[in-house]
């Protein structure tokens, strides 16, 4: 099976001895790739029915169901307290992802690692990890047509202090320098710039405070952008 490069980026985070839940599985691609590159025990999840159907038949099609149970249901809650080690999460807002985490705490506590795919709020979801118990570890950007997907994998750790910058744009990504983060944020400064030209033409006092928000945050990511540029340190 032929994955995408976002699906595939997901899968380099899993271990062969991982025994992991794929939330919000939609047609199961991922799990099924998984079970045949030698992963045995996989939970593949889904909240809406039409998408849980999908994923079954392909399981089903592909001779896995032993390897792979599909479920039906909301989040975590599909999940018995240990039955994992292991939690994707993806193609999802990181507030949601945050929601999903923060709903079920005793399927959490049990889980070792977590393989997230936010496609907004990064930063949300960076700083629940931070303040939750969670190390990231390792950070991954792909890009597919137009877009950049970012890949966030953590582990269970203590001490984990990130600065405002890594919050927003990734400890891993700065750290190595992404070949693609520079494009990524190019593409939210010009966002945000066009975003700061609507709001000029407003004129009122809200606007003029979310002009000084969005001030603000384009200065930030032009002295990221710099410093990127210039190989200087954050």
């Amino acid at each position: 099976m032929n994955l995408s490069k976002r699906l595939l980026a997901l899968a380099s985070f899993i271990d062969i001895g991982d025994r992991l839940a794929d939330i919000g599985t939609d047609h199961g691609y991922l799990p099924i790739f998984l079970a045949n590159r030698g992963n045995n025990y996989i939970v593949a999840a889904d909240l809406n029915k039409g998408p849980y159907e999908t994923a079954l038949k392909n399981v089903q099609k592909m001779g896995l169901s032993r390897k792979i149970d599909v479920r039906l249901g909301d989040g975590l809650s599909v999940l018995k307290p240990g039955e994992v080690d292991t939690a994707i999460i993806a193609g999802m807002g990181g507030a949601t992802i945050v929601d999903i985490l923060n709903g079920q705490p005793l399927i959490v506590q049990g889980l070792k690692k977590l393989v997230l795919q936010p496609m907004t709020d990064e930063d949300i979801l960076r700083k629940w990890l931070m303040t939750n118990g969670w190390v990231i570890d390792d950070e991954e950007l792909v890009q597919e047509d137009d877009k950049i997907y970012t890949v966030i994998m953590a582990r269970r750790g203590a001490g984990f202090r990130l600065k405002e910058e890594e919050i927003l744009y990734g400890p891993v990504l700065l750290a190595r320098k992404h070949p693609l983060l520079k494009e990524k944020l190019e593409k939210e400064l010009e966002h945000r710039k066009r975003i700061m030209a609507q709001i000029k033409r407003q004129g009122s006092i809200q606007a003029r405070e979310q002009s000084e928000k969005m001030s603000a945050e384009i200065k930030r990511l032009e002295e990221v952008l710099e410093c990127l540029l210039n190989a200087k340190p954050l």
